[in-house]
C-alpha cells in the first residue's frame, strides 16, 4: 500500500547516510518500521566510530586498567567459512563495508559489537553460537526483506508517497522526482559462487554475468538451496574458484582473479594455509564473467 511504499521510498533516502540524525528522523516517521532494526543498527554503528576517534579524556587511567579496555578476548574459533559467513550476514544488516576476506579485523569487530549491542547482548566482539544464529536468522530476513522490495508495486504509488520527504523547491514532475530519490543501478557483469553449510557432501550453486551483485547472489543461493552461503563473489572480467581439502575438515578456500588460474591458485594458497601442504585442495567449483 501507500504508506509501505513511503517508508521504503523515506529508507532510500537515508540508507547511505552516515549521519545519524537521518536514520533518527526515519525511527520518528515509523518507530515500528520494517526497516527499524536497521536503522538502530546503523545508528550505533555511527556512534561506536564517532567514540573511537575521540579525544583522550584527560583523567589518567592506571597501566593495568587501559590494557583491559583496549584487549579484546579472542575471536572464538571458526572455519575461513564461517568467518566469511559473518562477514557478510553483517554487511545485509548495514554493519560492516569492508572485503569479505575471513579475517577478523577491526572493521568486522566493529560490526560485531553493533550487533551483539542491537540484540541487547554484551558488545564484547565474540560471537556466542547462539548469537551466530540470530545474526544468521536476521541477514536471512533483510535478504527476504530486499526481494520483496524489489518486487513490489509499480513506481507510481511512489510517487504519491513522496510528500513526506523533505523538498527545498518544487520539483518540476513526477519523473524527475523519482530519479533524484533513486539510486543509479549498477552496470557490468557480476557473479556469485554459494556454497553449503555442515558436512559433505558439499553443495554448491554458480552464476555468473548476472546484472547486478544481488541478482548474483540470489541466483547463486537458488541453485545451492537450503542453508547455503555466498562466498566468493566477482566482477566483469573477473574469474572466481573454490576448493577444498577432503582429507581435512574445514579446509577449503575461495579466490577471485582476473584469469582462470589466477583464482584456482589464490583459493589453493589458502586452502594450504588452513589445512596444511600436506593435503590435496581439490577444485570443486569456478567460474568466469564476460
Amino acid at each position: 500500500g501507500m504508506s509501505n511504499d513511503t517508508e521504503r521510498l523515506f529508507w532510500e533516502s537515508v540508507r547511505d547516510s552516515t549521519n545519524k540524525a537521518d536514520f533518527e528522523a526515519y525511527l520518528r516517521q515509523f518507530p515500528d518500521g520494517v526497516f527499524a532494526a536497521l536503522a538502530r543498527n546503523r545508528i550505533a554503528v555511527i556512534v561506536g566510530t564517532e567514540q573511537s576517534v575521540a579525544p583522550p579524556a584527560t583523567t589518567s587511567a592506571p597501566p593495568d586498567r587501559i590494557e583491559t579496555a583496549l584487549a579484546l578476548p579472542p575471536q572464538p574459533a571458526l572455519s575461513a567459512r564461517e568467518r566469511r559467513e559473518v562477514q557478510r550476514a553483517l554487511r545485509r544488516l548495514g554493519l560492516y563495508d569492508g572485503a569479505i576476506d575471513g579475517l577478523i579485523g577491526p572493521g568486522s569487530r566493529a560490526g560485531i559489537v553493533a550487533f551483539q549491542r542491537s540484540i541487547g547482548a554484551t558488545g564484547d566482539g565474540n560471537l556466542t553460537d547462539t548469537q551466530l544464529e540470530q545474526l544468521r536468522q536476521e541477514a536471512a530476513a533483510v535478504t527476504t526483506l530486499a526481494v520483496q522490495t524489489a518486487t513490489g508495486e509499480a513506481p507510481a504509488a511512489v510517487v504519491e508517497a513522496t510528500p513526506i520527504i523533505e523538498q527545498s523547491a518544487p520539483k518540476p514532475d513526477a519523473q524527475t522526482e523519482i530519479a533524484v530519490l533513486t539510486p543509479p543501478a549498477p552496470v557490468g557483469n557480476f557473479g556469485a559462487i554459494a556454497i553449503s553449510r555442515g558436512p559433505n557432501p558439499v553443495r554448491r550453486g554458480v552464476c555468473k554475468n548476472q546484472p547486478t551483485q544481488d541478482d548474483a547472489d540470489e541466483c547463486a543461493l537458488s541453485k545451492c538451496g537450503q542453508s547455503c552461503d555466498v562466498h566468493a563473489q566477482f566482477g566483469s572480467g573477473q574469474c572466481a574458484a573454490f576448493v577444498e581439502s577432503r582429507e581435512w575438515s574445514g579446509g577449503e578456500g575461495f579466490g577471485v582473479g582476473d584469469e582462470w588460474g589466477d583464482a584456482v591458485e589464490a583459493a589453493k594458497v589458502e586452502c594450504f594455509r588452513v589445512a596444511g601442504r600436506n593435503y590435496t585442495c581439490e577444485l570443486i567449483a569456478s567460474a568466469c564473467n564476460e
